[in-house]
């Protein structure tokens, strides 16, 4: 099995997917879900049960921790969101869409993947995956307009 690019008959069920994590993520319209989508640098999903979208420093995209990333890093890909639904938790869906993405950055020549994740709302069990990855923590915990606290994470490739 190994990660496949987004179709049609799976949209609707990625963004229902999103929506349902959004506290999380965010929550998306469906419009702003195929904006993401159609502005990824890369952006998979296994079999409707999982999915990734990431950007790097040229993608056309704004917000307030893509801009901050842009401001501190040159040559990176940024992980915008990461879901595994709850029946496919423990397949390793995450680790594969992580290896692939990670094969392509390098392919490309990027210095590394970059992500952020919610300290406030807390999210233990991302920080505990991103960690087994073989991500650390950069830089100190930030407050986004938005309420949240988060700490930027970062693996070099």
């Amino acid at each position: 099995m190994s990660p496949e690019p987004l179709t049609d008959p799976v949209f609707t069920q990625l963004h229902a997917l999103n929506n349902l994590h959004a506290k999380a993520l965010s929550f998306t319209t469906a419009p702003d879900f195929q904006d993401l989508w159609n502005n990824a640098y890369w952006g998979h999903h296994i079999e409707g049960q999982a999915f990734l979208i990431a950007f790097d420093q040229s993608s056309q995209i704004s917000g307030e921790n893509f801009d901050y990333l842009c401001r501190h890093y040159s040559h990176f890909v940024y992980v915008d969101r990461i879901v595994v639904s709850k029946d496919a938790q423990g397949k390793g869906y995450g680790r594969m869409l992580y290896g692939a993405l990670s094969h392509q950055a390098q392919t490309d020549s990027h210095a590394c993947i970059l992500c952020e994740i919610n300290l406030d709302p807390p999210n233990p069990g991302s920080v505990a995956f991103h960690h087994k990855l073989g991500f650390q923590t950069v830089g100190p915990p930030r407050l986004l307009q938005n309420g949240k606290t988060v700490q930027y994470f970062q693996k070099a490739l």
